[in-house]
């Protein structure tokens, strides 16, 4: 039995390597889908700003009637 202890000890810290690299992988992730939510935000203000410069009368901040 004690001879099973340093190998159960190198596969606890080779899984603690593998979930570090996931943990990364998965932050850098949602790095990128944060910068895309920023980008896609940008692009809808300035899609609400030239709508109401073509249309002035059309408000783009109130709810459509069905809600």
């Amino acid at each position: 039995m004690p001879d099973a202890a340093p190998d159960r000890i190198t596969d606890l810290e080779i899984q603690a390597a593998h979930q570090g690299a996931e943990i990364q992988d998965l932050s850098d992730l949602v790095a990128r889908q944060w910068q895309a939510i920023e980008r896609l935000a940008e692009d809808v203000e300035r899609l609400k700003k030239e709508l109401r410069a073509q249309s002035p009368g059309i408000r783009t901040d109130d709810l459509p009637p069905h809600y």
